[in-house]
């Protein structure tokens, strides 16, 4: 049985082995912020560049995941694309988005989806289709005319994954 300064020594080796790091090998580069990521995948109207760059950062961490706790029962956390494309918008006591008629995203249609009027109506100040525009709240500012076309682009060409 090796000693205790022993078990030390060997696992010190180990370490040290593992501390030699390949620059050209990207697995081993570090990773980028999150605040980092339009810089790493240019907005386009795709599914990928859209929850890298805009659904995960500015929708689904602030307030849309938890569960039943998520803003407007709208969790985006899991298979986003599934919460989203042609499901019927849902409503709380204080949002009644549910009794609207409509789908958070319609594919082909983004006046018809709830999603891209809320993100339009608070970028531009136009009365709400029901609740508060998105992303919610007076500290929150709207999303760019860019990020808003992208989406609404998206949806237009079918809102595929």
């Amino acid at each position: 049985m090796p000693t205790r300064s022993a078990s030390l020594l060997l696992a010190l080796a180990t370490l040290a082995g593992c501390t030699e790091i390949d620059d050209g090998d990207p697995l081993f580069q570090p990773r980028e912020p999150p605040d980092a990521a339009p810089d790493a995948w240019p907005l386009e109207p795709t599914f990928g560049s859209l929850d890298v760059n805009i659904f995960r950062r500015k929708c689904t961490g602030p307030c849309h995941s938890g569960g039943a706790f998520a803003a407007g029962n709208f969790d985006m956390s899991g298979d986003t694309v599934a919460s989203m494309v042609n499901v019927p918008a849902a409503g709380t006591p204080t949002n009644m988005c549910a009794e609207s008629g409509l789908r958070r995203v319609l594919p082909g249609f983004p006046k018809a989806s709830l999603v891209y009027l809320k993100l339009l109506e608070k970028a531009k100040g136009t009365p709400d289709t029901c609740g508060e525009g998105m992303p919610q709240g007076a500290n929150r500012l709207p999303l760019s005319d860019e990020e808003i076309a992208a989406i609404g682009e998206w949806i237009r060409l079918g809102a595929p994954p």
